[in-house]
């Protein structure tokens, strides 16, 4: 039998009980999404083959490294973020125990009608700065560079030309 720290557990209390409804609730979202195994975004994946022709990073750094998290995704958000939206509210109404004899005045019942809009809110500029995020750090390089054959150039007018893939994916993943 374990004795608990109830100087410990009070302090956790206090410290939960300071953080609003939605943060409660965005720190269980963000906490699943480590088990949802989400498929990023990725730039070059997306682009093709060619993309390395096209396109580099402002940094310099690699391509394949540039993603969007799954999580901001169109399956992201269908598959993932909607179904934990419509489960977070029991979950923070089940889990009131844990903050104790104050957790009883929260205020729950008062933030809970607010809390679907305030975290599609959130959702919705974290989305913005994701995408915004990873597409500052592109660039195109220079097209002509490599004349006379003109292999980027070449690249980008082809029928499957890394910047109609690009940006149809990004389509695809924002509309």
């Amino acid at each position: 039998v374990f004795e608990l720290n109830q100087p410990l557990v009070e302090a956790a209390q206090r410290s939960l009980g300071r953080m609003s409804l939605a943060d409660r609730a965005s720190a269980l979202i963000r906490s699943a999404v480590y088990g949802a195994r989400l498929e990023d975004f990725s730039v070059s994946a997306k682009a093709g083959s060619e993309a390395q022709l096209l396109f580099e990073r402002m940094d310099g750094s690699e391509l394949s490294d540039l993603r969007v998290p799954g999580l901001y995704t169109r399956a992201g958000f269908n598959g993932f973020y909607l179904p934990q939206l419509s489960r977070i509210a029991q979950m923070l109404v089940d889990d009131q125990w844990v903050l104790g004899g104050g957790g009883e005045q929260g205020g729950i019942d008062q933030d809970l009608p607010r809390l679907g809009p305030e975290l599609v809110d959130r959702y919705g500029k974290e989305f913005a700065a994701a995408w915004n995020g990873a597409l500052d750090q592109l660039k195109f390089k220079a097209m002509l560079k490599d004349k006379p054959q003109y292999i980027a150039l070449s690249a980008a007018a082809s029928p499957d030309s890394p910047l109609d893939r690009l940006f149809t994916a990004i389509a695809d993943e924002t509309a």
